[in-house]
């Protein structure tokens, strides 16, 4: 307990400091908020410690394959009735950038244009029914059970990738792995502008009605100033979707696949044999980025 309690306050006097903290509010008096902080932060610690020799080493994004075994039905036993199926899961994922890179907004337009979600998906105004992962792959593949891209960023690198399940046992594991890495390598072919500009004006419908709610707005506002230093509104935000171009979507979709990805297996042993293997689907997607 003593051995915890003094990892607890190393953590704390190297993680609680000003430069690592921001404090924001929505629908209070500027000079309100400020006598608040200062009575109850102004004892915090003005400068961070080092934590590293030499600072923080820069991120290199290398790829990779991980197989992770799960159990059968077999060997869980009898599910109980309404439980959910067993599923395998695959996750494909590859570089993207920061949220200060100037293809921030490529990326995040590709990924509303993607979209996805699961195959009992109800649908209605701004569930994305119209998405590339939607129409080409949950509505073409009666197998598929979920497929929902992500995209991921941070201060000096990010994530993007799709997440995909099928039934556990299913022989199409493989296939699953292959039909993502066609959806993802097309992209990198052409984007039609229809099918681009529902993107676009998805993603400024969510910016509009996630700032609804006053929790978000203020989450919102601490986040970009952390971020940029300041806070661009959601009309500055939209004008800056707005100019992501065709190419901009094939540029940035050819740049990402042209790195080795990164990929998770999560299936019975019997079944990770067969996986496709990080090479091959490395291969195939090179093809498409050249």
């Amino acid at each position: 307990l003593s051995s915890s309690s003094a990892a607890s306050d190393v953590y704390k006097r190297q993680q609680y400091v000003g430069p690592r903290m921001m404090i924001a509010g929505t629908g209070v008096e500027h000079d309100f908020l400020h006598s608040l902080s200062e009575k109850y932060f102004s004892s915090f610690p003005s400068s961070q410690p080092d934590l590293i020799s030499g600072g923080p080493s820069p991120p290199v994004y290398q790829g990779g394959e991980l197989k992770i075994p799960s159990k059968t039905l077999e060997e869980i036993g009898p599910q109980s009735e309404g439980e959910p199926p067993l599923k395998d899961h695959i996750v494909i994922a590859f570089k993207s950038c920061s949220y200060s890179d100037p293809d921030f907004y490529a990326f995040a337009t590709l990924h509303t244009l993607m979209g996805g979600g699961d195959s009992f998906s109800a649908g209605g105004p701004g569930k994305g029914m119209y998405s590339r992962l939607y129409t080409e792959v949950l509505n073409q593949y009666g197998w598929v059970e979920s497929a929902e891209a992500f995209n991921f960023c941070y201060s000096d690198t990010g994530i993007f990738g799709v997440s995909a399940s099928t039934l556990q046992d299913s022989p199409q594991l493989s296939d699953l792995c292959s039909v993502i890495c066609q959806q993802i390598a097309s992209v990198g072919q052409g984007v039609d502008s229809k099918e681009l500009q529902r993107a676009r004006n998805q993603l400024k419908s969510s910016i509009f009605m996630n700032l609804e709610t006053r929790a978000v707005l203020f989450d919102d506002v601490g986040r970009q100033v952390i971020a940029y230093g300041k806070r661009f509104s959601a009309e500055q935000l939209c004008e800056k979707i707005d100019s992501v171009t065709s190419e901009d979507i094939m540029r940035v979709c050819r740049k990402m696949i042209a790195h080795k990805p990164s990929i998770v297996y999560y299936a019975p042993p019997k079944t990770l044999s067969g996986a496709l293997n990080l090479e091959d689907v490395y291969s195939y997607l090179k093809s498409f980025s050249e």
